[in-house]
This record gives structure tokens, sequence and C-alpha cells, in this order.
């Protein structure tokens, strides 16, 4: 995928054109190649970032450069913390 490491935005669209919701993280690769996120803290909170995360884990990461790629994401120890895999077909 990319320079994987940095700022980007995870996005929940309904479709083509309804945004439903953005989280910021960072992205950094983790010790065995995978992808990991943390969720840059919003004004909503962790409830905010929940209710995303409930919409379902397919979403589309938006990088810094406005590409994207689309990615499935689990939740790791936290809300906070994600772990992303690339869906298949992806940038």
């Amino acid at each position: 995928m990319k320079d994987l490491e940095g700022i980007a935005q995870l996005e929940w669209w309904g479709n083509g054109s309804t945004l439903l919701g953005r989280l910021p993280v960072r992205i950094s690769l983790d010790d065995n190649n995978g992808l990991t996120a943390v969720v840059r803290r919003a004004v909503d909170g962790d409830e905010a970032s929940q209710s995303l995360l409930d919409l379902g884990s397919a979403c589309t990461l938006r990088f810094a450069d406005d590409s994207v790629a689309q990615v499935m994401v689990e939740r790791s120890d936290s809300v906070i913390h994600l772990r992303l895999c690339a869906q298949t077909g992806s940038v």
C-alpha cells in the first residue's frame, strides 16, 4: 500500500455520496508488517468512535495525499487501538 506511516482518516460511507462519519487516526506498521491505527481523540470522545465502529468493519482509509484504500477494521485492545487489513482488490 503506500508510505503507510502517518496521519490518515478512516471513513464510513453509506453510498458513493453520503459520508456517515470519519475518524482521524495515526497509522503505522506493526512488528508483523501489518497496519495498526490509533484513533486521535475527537471532540466527541470514545462514544463517537464506538458508534462508527458499530457501523461495520469495512471502511475507507484516506491518506494525507487524498489517495484511498479499502480496509477492514478490527478492534484491538480498545476502541482507540485498531488493526487494519486491506480488502481484496484494494490499492
